[in-house]
């Protein structure tokens, strides 16, 4: 389960909190936080990783189509500028650090810029 905000810049004011699939504007940028079921932080035990996947024209002609899997930036958060046009996609995945398990997966985050 993870949380997301829209933010002025990667470090700047939260806007508010948003929901998948809910239409956004570029230029902002998201902030993803992954949480237990019950929204509790997880232990150092764990890591977090994120799919993030740019789909559409506009990252197509800008040779920006993504889908690789990338660390947190902060603990178990991740940030994203919002830049081209479309429907992509962003995903946790937990992953316990003494045996490098994948141990959970969260449902896809969809992200969508007019």
């Amino acid at each position: 389960m993870f949380s997301a905000e829209l933010r002025t810049g990667k470090y700047g004011t939260t806007v508010r909190p948003l929901q998948s699939a809910e239409p956004l504007q570029p230029d902002y940028w998201l902030r993803f936080t992954a949480t237990g079921s019950h929204g509790i932080p997880f232990t150092d035990d764990y890591r977090v990783h994120w799919r993030v996947a740019n789909t559409d024209k506009a990252a197509s002609r800008a040779g920006a189509l993504r889908g690789d899997f990338y660390a947190s930036d902060d603990g178990a958060s991740r940030s994203e500028r919002l830049q081209y046009r479309g429907v992509h996609f962003v995903e946790a995945f937990l992953i316990r650090k003494r045996d490098n398990r994948l141990v959970g997966q969260s449902d896809p985050f969809y992200v969508v810029i007019e």
